[in-house]
């Protein structure tokens, strides 16, 4: 029986903000945690990092466990896991205890993503469904990153994780959108997971792509406040230029949705990382309010245009997901190294260091995909579009 398509792209949805909505947030809480335990740059890094490793280690053995799971079951369980540490952040008076309840929170998140992920993959046209997931984050995300700074201007960072928390417990209304099993739409296909993975040399050339891309989206996303900071911006004018600059990322994957694969991939996989590349150069090496505004701008825009595409060309080489769930502990393993990278980098010779990483790596994703979308496979499901 076909599962019906909206409400799919519901449940991967709730997934999505679910999963991603503290990562995205924690960009505005930088600068309070930092003051709150007394943390560098490459403390925070750290600190974020942990909670990514978590949900790549979870999303790990989601994957493991290949498509026999129960998605619902397990998105709620996920679900409990994050409610359950960000009431321990809530209470948390020490930095080691505020660590402990971001790496249960970081747990939770890879269990919801896994859940999302393995479902999207089985939709007939994966990058609409992964494109209203994303317009899903990056609405919650503009709600965050303008909420946020105003709350712990008053009433520091314990009422922006507040936000978080409610934000969450209202998506997780919908979870139960999602399907029991992973095969859903497309009961046809051979069951795969990490045990027999189909077209193995693309899907870890699509993974390392995804995986570089990661590491330069968070590198200079997570310290963006801090560089609008730098330049003369008051907390509540970056958390509203924040908000507006993921508002103008809503246009990515309304763009991807629109445009799937009429045009091919490479020309979006080219047009996206470019841009996403002199965002990046641009934020890092901003001496004033204006070059700092115009980079920030895009770089939402071209991030939130490029993840359908990724997960859609995982979804291409094996609808029944195994891949497009390996990209969670993959793409998490990014945004908790990235930071971490670049919070050294940032510490030990500024912010235009990070930039120079960030776009090195921007650039070679691109090269990557132009290799990969190249091979048969792509040519042949554009040749039957």
């Amino acid at each position: 029986m076909v599962y019906p398509d909206l409400r799919l792209m519901t449940g991967v949805a709730a997934g999505y903000v679910t999963g991603y909505a503290g990562p995205y947030s924690f960009v505005v809480l930088v600068g309070p945690l930092m003051e709150r335990f007394d943390l560098t740059e490459a403390g925070i890094g750290a600190l974020f990092g942990l909670e990514m490793l978590a949900l790549a280690s979870a999303s790990v053995w989601f994957a493991y466990k290949g498509v026999g799971l129960n998605l619902r079951r397990c998105s709620l369980v996920g679900l409990g896991a994050i409610v359950l540490g960000y009431i321990y952040a809530l209470l948390s008076a020490q930095l080691w205890q505020f660590a402990l309840a971001r790496f249960i929170i970081g747990l939770g998140e890879g269990l919801v993503l896994g859940a999302a992920n393995s479902a999207g993959a089985t939709a007939s046209n994966s990058e609409r469904v992964f494109g209203g997931a994303q317009l899903a984050i990056s609405s919650a995300t503009i709600l965050l990153v303008s909420g946020i700074p105003p709350l712990t201007l008053y009433w520091d960072y314990q009422a922006g994780i507040g936000l978080v928390l409610a934000v969450l417990l209202i998506m997780g209304l919908f979870l139960g959108y999602l399907p029991e099993r992973a095969l859903a739409e497309k009961p046809d296909n051979q069951v795969s997971s990490l045990n027999r993975l189909p077209h193995l040399p693309l899907g870890f050339l699509i993974l390392l792509a995804f995986l570089l891309f990661s590491l330069a989206d968070l590198s200079v996303w997570l310290f963006s406040e801090r560089i609008g900071d730098q330049v003369g911006l008051p907390p509540t004018t970056i958390g509203l230029l924040l908000g507006v600059g993921t508002g103008i990322g809503l246009a990515g994957p309304v763009f991807a949705i629109f445009v799937h694969v009429r045009y091919g991939r490479i020309l979006p996989f080219s047009i996206g990382l470019l841009l996403l590349a002199g965002s990046i150069f641009g934020i890092t090496h901003a001496y004033n309010v204006q070059t700092y505004i115009v980079s920030l701008l895009p770089l939402n825009f071209a991030v939130l245009f490029l993840y359908p595409y990724f997960l859609g060309a995982l979804s291409e080489i094996d609808p029944t997901g195994a891949w497009t769930t390996l990209s969670a502990p993959v793409v998490s393993f990014g945004l908790a190294v990235g930071p971490i990278i670049g919070g050294v980098l940032a510490a030990e010779s500024g912010y235009e260091t990070v930039g120079w990483f960030a776009g090195a790596l921007t650039l070679g994703a691109l090269g990557l995909m132009l290799v990969v979308l190249n091979r048969a496979v792509f040519r042949n499901a554009l040749s039957s579009e």
